[in-house]
């Protein structure tokens, strides 16, 4: 299985899984939160909408089905290439969630999306990106969900992918206040880069191949 043929299967995935009529409730979310005169920047209500209502495309790679996994397993498959195009796929469908969240709150928003804003959003983006692929990919392995929809399970994973979102940004706002934010914050993303193309990938792929039945027997 190659890792385009992955990438558009999960893309067709989530374009059809009712369960994203969950951004009807949490983008209103984001808008109200923008208009909170303490918001920073109101890129910000969108990070945390899209990255709470994606929790499952980062924290749960193996089942977006029921029977994904164990279908696959029956399959002579390499899985250093289908993490690495879930991964791939998580971070398409990031993006193509973020416009139209972050063009609904531009409408309602008090405050200007100004072109600064944009590229320390960007960055922040960045910063954060490789980080929660490592833990996501982690967290689905330990804790592989065949189920995903809005219970309450779901409700406290989206709530513990917000918690991490938050201690994934601590880089960027330690490096926004050095005289070369950028130099400082490039160089984080590329080591984040690093560590997830040469240990959580193959990491992740060798633990499956050992953790097969578990995997199966607690999700």
């Amino acid at each position: 299985m190659s890792a385009r043929a992955i990438i558009r299967a999960e893309l067709l995935r989530f374009g059809r899984d009712p369960v994203n009529g969950k951004f009807l409730l949490l983008v209103p979310g984001a808008v109200i939160l923008s208009l909170w005169p303490y918001t920073a920047s109101p890129l910000y209500p969108v990070l945390l909408c899209v990255f709470a209502g994606l929790e499952p495309q980062f924290n749960n790679i193996l089942y977006r089905t029921p029977r994904e996994f164990d279908a696959m397993s029956l399959l002579p498959v390499d899985w250093r290439v289908v993490v690495a195009a879930k991964n791939a796929a998580a971070v398409v469908t990031l993006v193509g969630t973020m416009i139209p969240c972050a063009a609904v709150v531009a409408y309602f928003s008090p405050l200007p999306f100004a072109a600064g804003d944009v590229g320390a959003g960007f960055m922040h983006l960045l910063s954060m990106l490789f980080p929660l692929l490592i833990l996501g990919n982690l967290h689905s392995v330990e804790h592989p969900r065949r189920i995903v929809g809005i219970g309450p399970g779901d409700i406290a994973e989206a709530v513990l992918m917000i918690l991490g979102v938050a201690a994934a940004s601590i880089p960027f706002l330690l490096a926004a206040g050095t005289d070369v934010p950028l130099l400082w914050t490039g160089l984080w993303t590329l080591a984040g880069a690093l560590v997830w193309w040469t240990w959580s990938i193959p990491r992740t792929a060798a633990r499956i191949v050992s953790e097969r039945t578990t995997i199966c027997q607690t999700a």
